[in-house]
């Protein structure tokens, strides 16, 4: 690593590894600072094997990663045809690909595994990982962003390294992003996320499953979210989202309602509760681009850092990478141009492309977080079947939200524009 680098990038999650790829890919040298193996034996029991928490990759995320290099189809990652949603007792199927549209599917996969194809992408694509190290302070000069400081976690070394531009994709609660003043605002809407993983009877099966509201141990009903998404080999992932704008959100024991939530399932899936697969993954997800600002005169801001995540389900992965490409895009402009004013296009094409959908989600999220919404919302969708497996196929990112094909998707995203903010 003795050439000087275009551009760092701090962070190696899926956010962080695509911006590097497709910066490589171009014909710049692209740094990447991980904390890798290293941050594990802070989160799993076990520090010598990575913990298989499961994922589940939506539809958009998985045609994200084959325009990345990585194809999940191809690499035999467990699919599903659709969600299988549960409507107040009863079902309704909801498959990907419906009315003669486009072949989907989503996946399920342990983090893991898609950690370790990401990373032989960007390496394959000549990306410079410095592993083992953590970004510890921006290295500024006449006020800007011209690197970072890292240090060794291996001997506790430090060094500076410098370059034209940094991207900052160390995810959620960015801690890099918050020295460089990025700050999440407030008054919109998060999840709180509560995941683990299991064996399970049902872990083969072809479809995810989706409940919504819970009641707790005291008779209440809150809004919540279970997506139960099969990983193949005998194992289910199951993830409950919690929105901070759920009745008493801050007095939740996010992980006591999840053991009462694995618990009910576990009948009807099969699950082993006395082997799970490590610790439960617990996070607090800002949506819907909420983290401001996205970027600075040489640095920006991907991923669950800036808060690409979709409020409607809590998936970070499909926007996350998205983010990357358009990153990734206007890094090459500068550099390709010497025109660091390029850095500027960041931010207007994450508006534009995701903003509208961004808004809408954020205005159903706090509107999901009254119980009696919720109640009438379910009510409706189990009497009008097909325009609610419409409806969840838009609000799973299945449409071009750039430019949506859908009459109703076009409208929606246009009445987004006119709603009070949220």
């Amino acid at each position: 690593m003795t050439d000087p680098a275009d551009v760092v990038i701090v962070g190696g999650g899926p956010a962080g590894l695509a911006v590097a790829s497709w910066l490589a890919r171009w014909g710049h040298h692209a740094v990447m600072v991980d904390r890798g193996r290293r941050r594990r034996r802070t989160i799993g029991a076990d520090a010598a094997e990575p913990l298989p928490w499961g994922l589940s990759v939506s539809p958009r995320a998985v045609q994200r990663l084959i325009e990345l290099g990585v194809d999940p189809l191809a690499q035999g990652w467990h699919r599903h045809g659709g969600a299988r949603l549960h409507l107040d007792g009863r079902l309704l199927d909801v498959p990907w690909s419906a009315d003669g549209g486009p072949l989907r599917t989503s996946v399920g996969v342990t983090r893991d595994v898609l950690a370790r194809a990401l990373s032989a992408r960007a390496r394959q694509d000549g990306v410079s990982v410095l592993d083992e190290h953590e970004a510890v302070s921006a290295v500024i000069e006449r006020g800007f962003v011209r690197g970072t400081s890292v240090r060794s976690l291996a001997d506790g070394s430090r060094r500076d390294l410098r370059a034209p531009f940094v991207i900052v994709a160390d995810g959620a609660g960015s801690t890099f992003g918050r020295a460089l003043g990025t700050l999440r605002t407030t008054n919109w809407p998060s999840l709180t996320t509560v995941q683990s993983t299991w064996p399970s009877d049902r872990g083969d099966e072809g479809w995810m499953e989706v409940r919504t509201g819970v009641v707790d141990p005291e008779g209440e009903r809150l809004t919540a979210i279970t997506t139960v998404t099969p990983l193949g080999e005998g194992r289910v992932s199951v993830e409950v989202a919690v929105p901070s704008t759920s009745r008493h959100s801050a007095s939740i024991n996010v992980a006591g309602l999840f053991d009462q939530v694995a618990q009910g399932l576990a009948p009807d899936w099969g699950l082993d509760l006395s082997r799970p697969g490590g610790r439960q993954r617990s996070e607090r997800l800002p949506v819907g681009l909420s983290i401001r600002p996205h970027a600075g005169p040489t640095f920006l801001v991907i991923g669950n850092a800036v808060g690409a995540v979709n409020p409607f389900n809590g998936d970070g992965l499909a926007f996350g990478l998205e983010s990357a490409r358009l990153a990734a895009e206007a890094v090459h402009i500068a550099l390709r141009d010497g025109d660091p004013m390029a850095l500027a296009t960041y931010s207007r094409e994450l508006e534009q492309r995701l903003g509208g959908f961004f808004k809408l989600g954020r205005f159903a999220l706090r509107t999901l977080g009254h119980t009696r919404a919720v109640d009438t919302i379910v009510g409706l969708a189990g009497r009008t079947p097909r325009t609610t497996a419409r409806v969840a196929r838009f609000m799973a990112g299945l449409a071009d939200v750039a430019t949506p094909a859908d009459p109703a998707q076009r409208a929606a995203l246009a009445l987004a524009r006119s709603l009070p903010e949220a």
